[in-house]
């Protein structure tokens, strides 16, 4: 990254919005990033929106209105550069970013995940059936007591 003219190397969580960093391939993407200067710039986006081939980067202005799978002038954090080099000024870092938004929106009630409630829900569904089938065969038991005649079982075959 670039900070008072000088190249050096910080942690990711150290940047600051207007920083301007410099990457290459191989290199995971520390923040969301505009994009200044690209060469031949592309990056593996599959662990955001799926697709299975890497994303040729530019640095055109779009408009405002773009959906964010659609910014190719964006590089945004946690995505991988599969090849070329960059320099891009940090927009957004932590729970601002595109990733953090995705987290966030991931996130359910108490922090919870909506596959985590919905497997609490179906966990407490399943308790009440059960508990209630076992109260009914109980109850049926004590209703029909131990009178032999009031059972419909033949009788064993060693009496």
């Amino acid at each position: 990254m670039l900070r008072d003219g000088t190249e050096r190397e910080l942690a990711a969580a150290e940047l600051t919005p207007v920083d301007l960093v410099l990457l290459k391939s191989g290199e995971r993407v520390p923040a969301d990033l505009r994009l200044l200067e690209v060469s031949g710039l592309q990056i593996d986006e599959s662990m955001r929106t799926g697709e299975a081939l890497p994303v040729t980067k530019q640095v055109n202005r779009l408009p405002v209105d773009t959906i964010a799978s659609d910014r190719t002038n964006v590089a945004f954090s946690g995505t991988l550069v599969i090849s070329g080099r960059d320099r891009g000024v940090v927009v957004g870092t932590g729970a601002d970013t595109e990733l953090g938004m995705i987290n966030e929106l991931a996130q359910g009630p108490a922090g919870q995940s909506p596959l985590q409630v919905l497997t609490h829900s179906l966990e407490r569904s399943i308790g009440i059936v059960v508990t209630t089938a076992a109260v009914g065969v109980f109850g049926a038991g004590l209703m029909l007591g131990n009178d032999p005649r009031t059972c419909s079982a033949p009788p064993w075959p060693w009496r």
